[in-house]
């Protein structure tokens, strides 16, 4: 008898066949985690607002503190940060009058104001009884924080307004809040 080497045609169809099944899986893996980065975002900035508005009413560690805020450095990150106001002008001159502030990035995700509004440099400001401000201590009235990842189609978005701060889905045109 003869001894034959080599690979029969079931063999190979099986083969295929793994080499499909894995890369649907990495597939679907990759759109899981990139789901989820847009997620954990999206909550990630809503707590934070949360949690400088909850400071801004209840803490204060320098003498001229109005507050605290958000300031984004970029589409992919921010700082939060308590106000220190020095020169007692009731306006926020720039990064100088920060005090502690926290660096951000985040993973994956861009963040627009509204639409399209590219954020760097926009700051956010809750005084002393929550509210919102702009840099001119005017009332900053509302706004809306849309995060975008690659490859997944449903941006969420965190809306604030004055007196509230809501997370939700981006359709467009507005946010449909949970």
């Amino acid at each position: 008898m003869k001894s034959e080497s080599g690979f029969s045609l079931i063999e190979m169809l099986i083969v295929i066949a793994l080499i499909g099944i894995v890369a649907a899986i990495a597939t679907m893996n990759s759109d899981f985690v990139q789901r989820h980065q847009l997620t954990a975002a999206s909550r990630g900035l809503y707590s934070d607002l949360q949690k400088i508005r909850q400071d801004s009413l209840t803490r204060g560690s320098v003498a001229n503190s109005r507050g605290f805020g958000i300031r984004f450095a970029s589409n992919t990150s921010y700082s939060i940060f308590e106000f220190n106001d020095a020169d007692g002008d009731f306006t926020y001159d720039g990064t100088g009058e920060e005090s502690g502030a926290a660096q951000k990035t985040l993973s994956s995700v861009t963040v627009t104001i509204g639409g399209a509004g590219d954020p760097t440099n926009n700051v956010l400001i809750y005084d002393k009884r929550g509210m919102t401000r702009a840099v001119n201590w005017s009332s900053a009235g509302g706004r809306t924080y849309v995060l975008r990842a690659t490859r997944v189609s449903q941006a969420r978005c965190v809306s604030v307004s004055t007196v509230r701060i809501r997370e939700g889905v981006w359709n467009g045109a507005s946010c449909s809040e949970f």
